[in-house]
């Protein structure tokens, strides 16, 4: 029995089969960080179908390269000048290590380029669904054991490097899970191992404690829906709206009871379980210990992101036009541009705010390219939206605007391993609204 004939060629199905699977890993690995150069694996993989891609393109006569429709290309190319006009501010300020800073940063976009061309020629939406599954599973699986067996009731950071790191993970694939356990077009299989995903994401988003993440997807839930049905309302039912508005308000309760624990419930038992170490303490040595403050110190962490706000704007003040380069932000701080209040001991190297990061380290230019990515990539959303593929653009217009919101409190565009989500869920987003525009021409067909 053969396993594979060359004559097979003339059959797309086998390839489409692989497409979707390698869509599916890409996701899966990058959800799975094993360690630092993990993103060495999904190299490897695309390399390989790329290889095999090309070589059925040329036996088939068909076309290499995607072709994304017009209304894409205003996404695409908010993207494209983000990222070159970061380059444009890195020839001006002339700092060292700029140029080299705003080319890491335009490689998170690789993942995005990947999908494009996967997605962009064959339907692979299902696998890359399997894959954020999967990897979810694993990934957030890892944070709820950390919780009760590492951190014994303390913040988890899960395979990222600090818990809100793993946060700005979440709240990138959560909406993401919640369109595949809501979409009409989910299979029982896929829809059942989506809740169990979706519910084990959640767990892990509370574990975490990350604020910023919470209140991301709370405000990027609520705004994204209405932007969306403000834009579609014509096209939409009334039973759908209604449907819609239901599911809004459920997902606005458990996101707003995560953020309300944290800034309530949570401190006051991480306080109880510092007093009862105390004890423990008194009790072994004699002497009396001081409890730890976490509400406290949550208020002394808000205080010095509002001392690194003060200082990026001095640096601004001093670099209007280009900054102080893009790699350049934690030597100004700790250079002449520190507070004098500032807390001992720290090491930041941002100033956890995106504004005031691209406004300090690009000027004005940029922070025009910053603004002209929140808005175009929004924007491009909201105009290639359909009533098919609603849910889905909601999905991707949420986590767009958590990443906006987080990232006033924390990083987020320039986290690699955040920005590899965000740009693969990008990428299959936009092959997938030409494939939506068919069906609803043709008046049936399925998504996944």
């Amino acid at each position: 029995m053969k396993i594979f004939d060359y004559n097979d060629f003339n059959n797309p199905e086998w390839i489409t089969k692989i497409a979707s699977f390698i869509a599916g890993l890409i996701f899966a690995l990058l959800l799975v960080r094993t360690k630092e150069t993990y993103f060495s694996y999904i190299w490897i993989v695309f390399s390989a179908f790329l290889i095999i891609d090309l070589a059925y393109s040329r036996k088939a006569h068909t076309k290499v390269f995607p072709v994304l429709q017009k209304d894409n290309k205003i996404i695409l190319w908010s993207i494209i000048l983000f990222y070159g006009l970061l380059f444009v501010a890195s020839f001006f300020n002339g700092v060292p290590g700029s140029y080299g800073f705003s080319f890491s940063l335009a490689k998170f976009t690789v993942p995005m380029w990947m999908l494009i061309y996967i997605n962009g020629k064959y339907k692979a939406l299902k696998g890359a669904s399997y894959g954020i599954i999967a990897g979810s599973l694993i990934s957030f699986g890892v944070c709820i054991y950390q919780y009760f067996f590492i951190t014994h009731g303390g913040r988890v950071s899960g395979l990222f490097r600090n818990p809100n790191l793993v946060g700005a993970v979440l709240e990138t694939t959560i909406p993401m899970l919640v369109y595949i356990v809501f979409s009409e077009n989910s299979k029982k299989m896929m829809r059942n191992a989506g809740i169990v995903s979706l519910i084990i994401a959640y767990i892990a988003l509370y574990f975490t404690g990350s604020r910023g993440a919470m209140l991301g997807l709370l405000i990027g839930t609520v705004v994204s829906i209405v932007m969306l049905l403000l834009a579609n309302h014509k096209r939409l039912s009334f039973h759908f709206i209604k449907r819609t508005l239901l599911y809004t308000m459920l997902f606005c309760i458990i996101n707003g009871g995560l953020l309300f624990s944290a800034y309530h419930i949570r401190p006051i038992q991480q306080v109880t379980m510092s007093s009862q170490q105390t004890v423990q303490d008194q009790g072994s040595t004699g002497e009396e210990s001081p409890a730890v403050d976490v509400t406290s110190t949550i208020n002394q962490s808000d205080k010095e992101r509002l001392r690194m706000i003060k200082a990026s704007y001095e640096m601004w003040r001093d670099h209007k036009l280009s900054g102080v380069g893009m790699a350049s932000w934690k030597e100004n701080y700790y250079g002449i541009y520190h507070p004098l209040d500032a807390n001992e001991g720290t090491d930041f190297g941002m100033p956890h705010n995106m504004i005031m990061n691209f406004l300090a380290c690009g000027g004005i230019i940029g922070l025009t390219g910053y603004m002209i990515f929140v808005i175009g990539v929004g924007a491009g959303i909201v105009i290639t939206s359909r009533r098919k593929s609603f849910l889905f653009s909601a999905a991707i217009l949420a986590i767009h605007i958590a990443f906006f919101i987080h990232g006033m409190v924390d990083q987020t565009i320039i986290c690699r391993y955040c920005s590899y989500l965000f740009y693969g869920a990008v990428g299959l987003y936009m092959t997938e609204q030409q494939r939506v525009a068919d069906l609803e021409l043709k008046g049936s067909g399925t998504l996944l």
